[in-house]
């Protein structure tokens, strides 16, 4: 008889099993910094397999030194680094259009560190859909142009760089400083038939909007945007998207919250992105930047513990 019931029990577990879906992954954390000091701080935030994003000046091509030490340091405090390529502002406040020339450049200084991990991950830029973002002008074709040269280069000098394309202002209306993220990747697409393979992966930033302070929902200027990107991409190009995706920034104005307000909108945006399986990272903006324009964004500071305590305990 307990032979029976044994093998009854065994039976109905398989039974359960087969029929059960399989576990999903939940992405990893992120944090995004302004300077390449702060990765301690970040790596404390994020925890071992976490992301650290951080922008990267030409700058960098003078400090091979330091830019070892930062790799040397991410190495040790297992975290990721993502690089996101930028120039330098203008006396206009808008940032220098990227030189095709750099295509070389880039890639040839990149590949003399020494990456703590195999995948070596670099982002095309930051949301051309901006005129200020590229020289003061919209310029599609442009960024077009911009991303085959450079994702050439990098795949050519080394096939472990994976390219992003520079996330969108998923809020931006046309004006003559913005132009909607769609319009504007309608005539990139134009430009480019090997979009598709040209990057390693999506990136977006996803962030809750209107006024960075919106309850967490599906929309285009929402949390899951980039929902709205891949549909836009299947339908033009005619193919599915099943790279990796990743977000590069997302965060609220905690100065239009209340912290338990917020923490429980992050409760649901978890949830919401821990549906899609091939979402890597999510990576707030920003670790600190206080004092100047980003500080009610800051995950450090006195007045935004429970914010931070809410974002290092997701998923756990």
């Amino acid at each position: 008889m307990i032979k029976k019931v044994s093998l009854l029990l065994l039976v109905f577990g398989l039974f359960l099993l087969a029929g059960s879906s399989p576990v999903q992954a939940a992405p990893a954390k992120g944090v995004h910094i302004l300077f390449s000091d702060e990765l301690a701080q970040a790596a404390r935030v994020v925890g071992e397999g976490g992301y650290v994003v951080v922008p990267i000046t030409p700058l960098a091509w003078q400090r091979l030194d330091k830019w070892q030490q930062f790799m040397r340091e991410a190495k040790k405090m297992k975290v990721i680094p993502i690089l996101r390529l930028t120039t330098f502002p203008q006396s206009d406040g808008s940032w220098q259009r990227p030189t095709l020339i750099s295509a070389v450049d880039w890639p040839n200084f990149l590949s003399l560190l020494d990456w703590p991990s195999k995948e070596k991950l670099v982002i095309i830029f930051n949301e051309p859909n901006h005129a200020q973002e590229w020289g003061g002008q919209i310029s599609p074709q442009g960024y077009a142009r911009v991303l085959r040269e450079y994702s050439v280069k990098f795949h050519t000098k080394d096939i472990n760089f994976r390219v992003l394309p520079a996330a969108m202002d998923m809020a931006a209306a046309r004006t003559k400083d913005t132009w909607p993220a769609y319009q504007y990747w309608q005539e990139v697409w134009r430009q480019l038939p090997d979009f598709y393979q040209l990057v390693d992966g999506w990136n977006s930033h996803a962030y809750p909007n209107p006024a960075f302070s919106a309850k967490p929902r599906v929309g285009v200027n929402n949390v899951v945007s980039y929902h709205f990107e891949l549909r836009w991409f299947e339908k033009f190009y005619h193919q599915k998207w099943d790279k990796p995706l990743f977000i590069t920034e997302t965060g609220w104005n905690q100065n239009r919250l209340h912290q338990n307000t917020l923490c429980s909108y992050l409760t649901k945006s978890w949830q919401m992105w821990s549906a899609d399986k091939n979402l890597r990272v999510v990576s707030w903006f920003l670790l600190n930047g206080s004092p100047g324009p980003f500080a009610s964004f800051s995950l450090e500071g006195s007045s935004h513990t429970q914010v931070l305590n809410c974002w290092q305990h997701l998923g756990s």
